[in-house]
């Protein structure tokens, strides 16, 4: 487990300068890691809650590592970017009781928000449609 996140820091320490390269890459970043730590170390009750069959983490762990490998070798940061998350998710849900299941997977979707690609795409989606409510409003008012 620390091999991971010595591995996850690793790689945040070399691409820094391109997950904050946004107006708004610093503050998503360190709200994406705070929040992503919060509900990592939030207090759990001790259910007992069923364990993820081996298979399974170890299918998470060589899709991580295919992905994160076939990111760098065909520059698709994307894939690479989440073949690291997949690949810190199984390493935490090996090293972690049953228990911090549910706050493994949250954790890890809010620190796949940090890499800047997802805001890309929402920030498209979002002038997208503003445009789409001038060109509304425009027709409409033409309407009346």
């Amino acid at each position: 487990m620390a091999l991971a996140g010595l591995l996850f820091l690793a790689w945040l320490a070399r691409h820094f300068a391109v997950i904050v390269v946004e107006r708004d890459g610093i503050i998503r970043f360190v709200l994406g890691a705070l929040f992503s730590l919060l509900i990592m170390f939030r207090w759990k009750r001790a259910d007992n809650q069923p364990a993820s069959p081996g298979w399974a983490i170890a299918l998470s762990a060589i899709a991580g590592t295919a992905g994160a490998l076939g990111g760098i070798i065909f520059g698709v940061r994307q894939f690479e970017w989440l073949g690291l998350i997949l690949v810190l998710y199984a390493c935490l849900r090996w090293a972690l009781p049953a228990r911090f299941g549910r706050a493994i997977v949250l954790s890890l979707f809010l620190l796949y928000w940090i890499h800047p690609l997802p805001g890309n795409v929402f920030g498209r989606v979002e002038l997208g449609m503003q445009a789409l409510s001038v060109q509304g409003s425009e027709w409409f008012l033409q309407c009346l």
